[in-house]
């Protein structure tokens, strides 16, 4: 009986260390290639057993599944940059066309100033009006996007001289900048519509003393570009109506044609900064009107940059 028993303890530790080595290592070593898969940090991509059972067959089943997944994953990351490429390109399309839309009403605009000062003034000042046109034109057709705020603020300034000079001085312009921004890069013309709508709609419709006032501050990781004037200003229901349709984005050019440089700036802000950037409006009436932008104060480096990996 002794006998017998020693020889069945022996054989049951044999079995409880075949049992160990075929059946309980081989599922430890599954749960653990799992776990490790699961966290994300897992050291190998396949799982490798030695045994020859059916433990196997669940390994060899799991690094397929592994694989196809693997794959699928791969197929939706390039899905996703192509879809990301179409996206950008489409994006560039639309800032590029919107560039577009302001260069032919900036023309309209300058030269309807130096039509008026000829019939106003005849010769006169003609010589610097010819001139700033010149500064402004060579400005507003230059290939590269994005300008420092002194090259637009330069630009600006040669604007006003003409329009200074078409209403005999009655209208001048006062800028505050501070030095530090000077550098700041923004898009090409972002200023320059808003500055030709508060000349139109504002300060040609007064018969005071006009005055201009831009303004340019950072705070933290912002840019606000201020256009302020004491000219018409709006009725509260027509600010309204033009923030509402400013905001709703409508492609119409014939509904937006009264202040296309406003809705134009507001796109390009949205599409070029994000949803936290755009166009702000003030206006009371008879009492002016200020236009602020805001958006993300970038260095030149940084929009270099940005500007390569868009390309």
């Amino acid at each position: 009986a002794w006998v017998m028993n020693i020889f069945m303890i022996l054989i049951l530790c044999a079995f409880i260390l075949m049992l160990g080595k075929h059946i309980n290592q081989p599922i430890r070593q599954i749960l653990d290639f799992m776990r490790s898969q699961a966290a994300q940090h897992a050291s190998r991509d396949h799982l490798e057993l030695k045994n020859k059972n059916e433990l196997n067959e669940i390994a060899k089943g799991l690094n397929d599944m592994l694989d196809k997944q693997r794959r699928m994953t791969e197929e939706n990351l390039r899905s996703k940059e192509r879809i990301y490429q179409i996206e950008l390109t489409k994006k560039q399309s639309e800032i590029a066309a919107l560039t577009h839309q302001i260069n032919p009403h900036f023309l309209y605009n300058t030269t309807d100033c130096m039509h008026g000062m000829a019939v106003a003034g005849g010769a006169k000042g003609l010589e610097e009006i010819i001139t700033a046109m010149a500064h402004i034109f060579r400005y507003a057709t230059r290939a590269k996007s994005c300008v420092s705020i002194e090259e637009e603020i330069r630009s600006i300034a040669h604007y006003m001289a003409i329009v200074r000079i078409r209403h005999g001085g009655r209208i001048e312009a006062v800028f505050d900048m501070d030095e530090s921004v000077q550098d700041l890069h923004i898009p090409k013309m972002l200023l320059q519509p808003i500055v030709e709508n508060a000349v139109m709609h504002g300060l040609e419709a007064v018969n005071r003393k006009g005055l201009l006032r831009i303004i340019v501050r950072r705070e933290e990781d912002y840019l606000y570009l201020i256009v302020r004037d004491n000219g018409h200003g709006m009725k509260k229901e027509e600010l309204q109506n033009l923030l509402v349709r400013i905001n709703s984005m409508d492609d119409n050019a014939e509904e937006r044609f009264d202040h296309i440089g406003l809705a134009n700036i507001h796109r390009r802000i949205r599409l070029l900064y994000g949803e936290t950037c755009g166009l702000d409006i003030e206006s009371g009436e008879d009492t002016g009107t200020e236009v602020t932008l805001r958006i993300l104060a970038v260095l030149p480096s940084q929009r270099a940059k940005s500007e390569g990996v868009a390309s």
